[in-house]
């Protein structure tokens, strides 16, 4: 699993992405929080799914939540 994590100049979390390789697929998310209220909260989360199988991509987005870490 590979994670990149991004801060902004007051050092709260501004955004995440994460990549895995679990049965042929390779799995990216990308997350990005705001800040307001002093507390990180997911504003959106994009998944993709490239299966190196079949040679399908997938997507989805979710906003104000995630579905995977």
């Amino acid at each position: 699993m590979s994670s990149n994590k991004g801060y902004d100049n007051h050092g709260n979390l501004s955004y995440e992405t994460n990549t895995c390789i679990v049965d042929g697929k390779v799995i990216t998310t990308s997350t990005s929080y705001t800040n307001y209220g002093g507390e990180p909260k997911v504003a959106f989360q994009n998944i993709g799914v490239h299966d190196h199988n079949t040679g399908k991509v997938s997507s989805k987005t979710v906003i104000g939540g995630k579905l995977l870490p």
